[in-house]
């Protein structure tokens, strides 16, 4: 399956990138998460979700609602889901095992906001294709 943008990186708009931040650092110590949707690469909405995982202090699950809230808007405007983002609060912004394992949506790039260092969170991204694991760059703007 083809990436919705594999010649460059994604590009997220800044506005988006500190919104997404704040909701991040909001839901620690517990991993914050949600969707970016957009076309050809270039983020355009951020629909932050809730976890509803049984334990939000080591893995997420978006509350369902949330996802279909945010899947029909995508599909009203003529969006495409580009990612899914979450924090991982204590450890460093790098696929766990978990993520590794959870990830179902291939044609979707993982998004992972590390706060280890809560004053300068980082942000990287990553394809996850049949436990395969590779980096895609994402440029903030």
């Amino acid at each position: 399956m083809a990436e919705p943008f594999p010649r460059g990186p994604l590009v997220l708009p800044a506005d988006l990138e500190k919104a997404i931040t704040a909701h991040m650092r909001g839901a620690y110590p517990q991993e914050g998460c949600g969707l970016l949707a957009g076309a050809a690469g270039r983020v355009l909405a951020w629909f932050p979700c809730r976890n509803v995982h049984p334990d939000p202090l080591m893995a997420y699950e978006a509350d369902p609602r949330d996802l279909i809230a945010a899947f029909r808007k995508m599909e009203a405007r003529g969006w495409e889901l580009l990612a899914i983002c979450h924090s991982h609060p204590q450890s460093r912004a790098r696929p766990s095992a978990a993520d590794v394992r959870q990830a179902n949506y291939p044609e979707a790039l993982y998004l992972i906001w590390s706060l280890a260092d809560r004053d300068r969170p980082e942000v990287r991204g990553f394809w996850i294709r049949g436990g395969q694991v590779t980096e895609h760059p994402v440029r903030v703007e």
